[in-house]
């Protein structure tokens, strides 16, 4: 192996061990999931993780609750995040994001009463929906 080639794979290893805020070949993308339903009565409790970071159970208790995390895609493996919703005996669990070649910086889930919505922009009025509840 050259030089060139060790230096190369020592300074992504860097990159990847620091865990820079800044992103390096690629952008942030951020992912929030805000509930929407129509009654306040009911707990929503979410939990989102990837295969490196566990992004915490969140409780949403009320109208446009919501959380979001912010990060750098991977680049070398593909980053996906994946989320499990509970709201009453309902759930869903569902891959919240998914790296491509050419993604969206931002990803909004929105939890509506018939199932879960998402939207590229903020405010979330052009959600599509996705998924159903199970």
């Amino acid at each position: 192996m050259s030089n060139n080639s060790l230096l190369i794979i020592s300074f992504l290893l860097l990159i990847k061990c620091i865990n820079l805020q800044a992103c390096f070949l690629s952008s942030k993308t951020t992912v929030s999931v805000v509930r929407n339903v129509s009654s306040d009565l009911i707990p929503m409790k979410v939990h989102c993780y990837s295969g490196d970071d566990d992004i915490g159970t969140h409780m949403l208790l009320k109208l446009h609750d919501g959380f979001k995390w912010t990060f750098c895609m991977n680049g070398i493996v593909a980053t996906n995040f994946y989320c499990h919703i509970w709201w009453g005996k309902k759930s869903k669990s569902f891959n919240a994001f998914h790296e491509v070649f050419l993604n969206y910086a931002l990803h909004v889930w929105v939890t509506k009463d018939d199932g879960i919505y998402l939207s590229h922009h903020n405010p979330y009025t052009d959600a599509r929906k996705k998924f159903d509840w199970d």
